[in-house]
């Protein structure tokens, strides 16, 4: 397995933006279409992975393996889970049986669609909840007992769509004893729309 690695941004992942995104799945295309990568790994800080997998699940103009993975604990700490996930995610890329699975995510043995997967611990090695698609065994082998069969990547409507910008919406949460809607989410010049997760009826 021949392994290149490119530092694209390094920044925490809560700081990232939609431009960030933007850019990552452009070089992700231009690296499968122009310079001939069987599969891509993106090491991504956990605390936001969930979206950027997703957004690339959704847009990515491609059916090759792009595999996310991040480690819950520090890479200096003895007990890190790092190393192990960012392994098991070079099998996972390299595998035949990850095309056309769209966007994977790989930590602590287990194999997750950018889908179904959602952060929900924040040390626990075992921190992510959704149904894995599949998982590493002993052997590190790969076992995939999963499809997805909702449309991604290369079969979505998005990634034929050559998108430059982002609009910004804004998402409210409504809970007890909330406040006023700030006044720049009411400003069409900065926000195109607002989704309102509501209480009951």
């Amino acid at each position: 397995m021949d392994i290149s690695i490119f530092d694209i941004l390094r920044v925490g992942s809560t700081e990232l933006k939609f431009c960030d995104l933007l850019k990552l799945k452009e070089i992700v295309e231009f690296s499968f279409k122009y310079e001939g990568y069987d599969g891509i790994i993106v090491t991504h800080g956990s605390n936001t992975v969930e979206e950027s997998a997703y957004f690339l699940h959704l847009t990515l103009d491609t059916n090759l393996p792009v595999v996310f993975t991040s480690s819950m604990r520090p890479i200096n700490a003895f007990d890190s889970d790092a190393w192990n996930n960012f392994y098991h995610a070079c099998i996972v890329a390299a595998d035949e049986t990850s095309k056309s699975k769209g966007v994977l995510i790989v930590n602590n043995y287990k194999i997750y669609s950018a889908r179904y997967f959602m952060k929900k611990y924040t040390l626990n090695v075992d921190s992510f909840e959704g149904p894995p698609i599949g998982s590493i065994n002993g052997h590190h082998r790969i076992i995939y007992h999963m499809e997805i069969t909702k449309k991604h990547t290369a079969n979505s409507m998005f990634a034929k769509i050559n998108i430059t910008n982002l609009d910004t919406v804004e998402i409210l949460y409504s809970y007890l004893g909330m406040g006023d809607i700030p006044n720049t989410w009411l400003d069409p010049h900065l926000t195109q729309g607002i989704v309102v997760a509501g209480m009951g009826r």
